[in-house]
């Protein structure tokens, strides 16, 4: 392959384990509604990947189905509060996958920027409460429909920034969504298999690569 000059890191599930914090956020705004029941963890993390006001919808959802649009009001509302109470506690309970901030120090010379679905302001938090805000140039959140995955445009943005071909870079990430995102820009895929999205749709997804530890990063990569 060839030499690669920039890496766009997923961030939930691939990054970090974020399910719990997440799941706890929804629960204290289902509370706040007046929404009796608890979500669980593995339901709150079949949620995510496509977005917070998906996620929302979902977890908001008796059975956690992605609902219509009649009632936008209650939406609009459960945004503001979830976010409320996830900025109040981003990483609670979030962690580090295995390797991930030792793989990102042993980079040198990559440009490393994070492709997320999560609000900007709150990835950065999540980063900054890691220790891992450092390593990356650029941090591309949700908020912007134009830059939200399976959209290509933030890619394509930070490429146009850094004048940095197709063929020198790659996105790494735990879901379908981000292979068909890097496919969309023009980019090398690589999935992982330990994250927050079932294995069998990363590997459905047919990427160029699939690892199963971030340490195995270090392999397909051209010195």
């Amino acid at each position: 392959m060839s030499t690669i000059n920039i890496i766009f890191f997923d961030l939930d599930g691939t990054l970090a384990d974020s399910r719990q914090d997440i799941t706890d956020a929804v629960n204290r705004t289902r509370e706040a509604l007046g929404i009796e029941g608890n979500k669980t963890l593995s339901e709150v993390h079949s949620y995510v990947g496509g977005g917070l006001e998906e996620t929302i919808r979902r977890a908001l959802d008796k059975n956690g189905t992605k609902p219509g649009r009649e009632n936008e009001n209650l939406i609009k509302k459960a945004l503001v509060l979830f976010r409320d109470f996830y900025r109040e506690n981003p990483v609670t309970e979030t962690k580090l996958y295995p390797l991930v901030e030792e793989t990102l120090e042993n980079l040198p010379g990559i440009t490393k920027a994070v492709l997320t679905n999560k609000d900007r302001d709150i990835a950065i938090s999540v980063l900054q409460g890691l220790g891992i805000s450092g390593y990356f140039t650029d941090i591309i959140g949700g908020n912007d429909e134009k830059y939200r995955k399976p959209s290509p445009e933030g890619i394509k943005k930070i490429m146009r920034k850094y004048g940095f071909s197709a063929d020198s870079a790659l996105i790494v990430g735990d879901m379908d969504i981000d292979i068909i995102t890097g496919r969309a820009a023009g980019i090398k895929t690589c999935g992982v298999t330990y994250g927050i999205g079932p294995k069998e749709d990363i590997i459905k997804a047919a990427p160029d690569y699939l690892i199963d530890s971030m340490a195995e990063l270090k392999n397909i990569i051209a010195p």
